[in-house]
């Protein structure tokens, strides 16, 4: 029997690394970080009260390198027509720490790209599918990307994901996990047409 499938509307995920130089020396950052400036999101997940972590000076080569993977996956695998005068801006960064168990479910709605650059061999990013809801619900013999409602990352050292805002994602992990964690908003004029300029 002859047939084709076509994969219609997937959910592009960019992964790639760093080198062990930045991540080392973020996960440094949390690891010396005055207990003071963690702030409590859930009993078990904490993040910096510092936001703009990718902002500091002995950061920059990172925060280079970050926003060089962000404009590939934007212009290069999105392939958005990206007007001369926009570009992508880290709006926000901050260190991340999750002991046992898992963050919420959540998006981040006010950004455009979010991303997260591993520090530690632990636990796994997981990510949702935007609209999960079936008429009937079989056992899978085999988990499938057409079938699956969730798909996990392990945590490795180095690796950036990078994904659209709007897609659920949460951490889960049975052991202590550092992280770094940021947003992506476009910023200049986002549209040179004359009846829809719009400059942010």
């Amino acid at each position: 029997m002859l047939y084709s499938i076509d994969n219609l509307f997937p959910t592009p995920l960019y992964v790639s690394s760093v080198s062990e130089t930045y991540y080392d020396d973020l996960r440094d950052q949390a690891i010396n970080l005055d207990p003071k400036k963690w702030l409590v999101s859930t009993s078990e997940d904490y993040y910096a009260s510092d936001n703009h972590v990718l902002s500091e000076p002995n950061n920059k080569e990172i925060n280079s390198i970050i926003k060089k993977h962000v404009n590939t996956f934007v212009c290069d695998i999105l392939k958005y027509d990206i007007p001369d005068k926009c570009y992508f801006d880290i709006v926000d960064s901050w260190l991340t720490k999750t002991s046992n168990g898992n963050t919420h479910w959540h998006t981040h709605s006010f950004a455009m790209i979010c991303g997260v650059l591993c520090l530690d061999d632990i636990g796994w990013t997981e990510f949702r599918a935007k609209s999960n809801h079936k008429f009937f619900d079989f056992n899978i013999k085999e988990a499938n990307h057409y079938t699956s409602g969730t798909y996990n990352i392990p945590s490795k050292q180095g690796t950036l994901l990078l994904w659209e805002a709007d897609l659920q994602h949460r951490v889960v992990t049975d052991d202590l996990r550092y992280s770094l964690a940021f947003n992506v908003h476009p910023k200049g004029n986002l549209s040179d047409r004359t009846t829809s300029r719009l400059s942010i």
